[in-house]
């Protein structure tokens, strides 16, 4: 219920801030439903993803410590990578430190999936999007 309460935020946050015409141009050509659809498979991973309180344990892949983080904001903004796309949203740790977490999503033959997390990695995703251009 929270997940179609979130979705339906978020496509009426689309609608109201992005005028009609630039909706079908901008994210490399993705549709509002796209968008929506992305935004709402990012939503169920991340409630089904996460331990019982809604923590995540994400290994920090430089250091090897396991992070456990709490969901912040999401940011609208989508990003091409290739092939697929990538959906940014910021999350906590127990001592409140912000971290940025860019989740890869691609389209599989059942609707989009996270196919990987970088977190507080946003050099390796600009050197990433350097390659992919």
């Amino acid at each position: 219920m929270k997940h179609l309460f979130l979705a339906f935020c978020l496509f009426g946050t689309i609608c109201a801030v992005v005028p009609e015409s630039a909706r079908a141009a901008s994210a490399g050509g993705l549709q509002v439903s796209d968008k929506i659809e992305l935004q709402s498979a990012l939503l169920t991973f991340l409630e089904q993803g996460g331990d019982a309180d809604g923590t995540f344990r994400i290994l920090d892949r430089e250091s090897g410590v396991m992070v456990v983080a709490h969901v912040g904001a999401m940011h609208p903004k989508i990003i091409r990578l290739g092939p697929d796309y990538v959906l940014c949203i910021e999350m906590y740790d127990d001592m409140g430190q912000r971290h940025d977490a860019d989740f890869v999503m691609r389209k599989g033959s059942n609707g989009w999936i996270v196919t990987d997390v970088l977190f507080d990695q946003r050099d390796l995703l600009k050197k990433a999007r350097k390659q992919t251009k």
